[in-house]
């Protein structure tokens, strides 16, 4: 799998698609709907981190609708998070993920970072 999903993730995400590699989830939205399908099926707003794949740049963040079934490509738009809290919160699923943080495109310097969260 290349990517973990979870649930009731912050109040304005209820749905978080984690990269856990290098590979990008987005290219598997198929997947990530009939994941999300399996357990959720109302239509939801979904953000997508692809801290793993993309590094800490203005593409970290894609936020894409979820209309109980798929996710229209045509949905996905980058996004940031400005709310230092909520960023905190995301960031901790990467605390003490070294094997998701060593299959990345990040730096040492960051897998650090991110591992400590």
């Amino acid at each position: 799998m290349i990517f973990d999903v979870k649930y009731h993730a912050t109040q304005h995400y209820p749905i978080i698609i984690y990269s856990v590699s290098y590979l990008n989830p987005l290219e598997e939205l198929g997947k990530v709907a009939d994941a999300l399908h399996s357990c959720f099926q109302e239509p939801s707003q979904v953000l997508f981190d692809l801290l793993l794949s993309n590094g800490e740049e203005s593409n970290r963040f894609v936020q894409g609708y979820f209309d109980g079934e798929k996710i229209a490509y045509s949905s996905l738009k980058c996004i940031s998070i400005d709310n230092a809290e909520e960023l905190k919160q995301i960031n901790q699923f990467y605390k003490s993920k070294f094997a998701y943080l060593n299959n990345s495109v990040l730096t040492a310097k960051q897998r650090f970072k991110f591992a400590k969260a």
